[in-house]
């Protein structure tokens, strides 16, 4: 994860990075329904400018997550929002991924066009696509 080097917090508007034994997976948000997938083009050695900031790579900010290390994933999903009686038909549907590693679901997902992460099931809302 992109880290401010002084306030130690985590810079939830870069993507998030995944290592699978030298496989990456970076998951990012931009916006209502703009989520991108890809693999190996971030090099987290370098350091991110972003405006006056300088940010850094670090793999020890969510330790949630650090639980997880060396699991395998069992699961892949991608998630829809589904518009359900409480939302109004015209409100922007949402994009998610959930992947299941060892016994943790971890989801990434939008929350004002920056990525959050949970490690709990996806709303009743969310419809699942499964993958592979």
């Amino acid at each position: 994860m992109a880290v401010d080097p002084e306030t130690e917090m985590w810079f939830n508007q870069w993507p998030v990075l995944l290592d699978f034994e030298g496989e990456q997976v970076e998951i990012n948000h931009k916006g209502a329904c703009d989520m991108s997938i890809t693999w190996n083009t971030i090099d987290p050695a370098r350091p991110v400018v972003w405006g006056d900031l300088r940010l850094i790579w670090r793999d020890d900010i969510a330790s949630h997550l650090v639980l997880s290390r060396g699991e395998t994933v069992r699961a892949v999903d991608l998630l829809e929002w589904e518009v359900h009686d409480d939302v109004e038909d015209d409100e922007v549907r949402d994009i998610a991924v959930a992947l299941t590693i060892g016994n943790t679901e971890l989801v990434i997902y939008n929350e004002t066009d920056d990525n959050q992460l949970r490690t709990a099931p996806p709303t009743p809302w969310h419809r699942r696509h499964h993958i592979g």
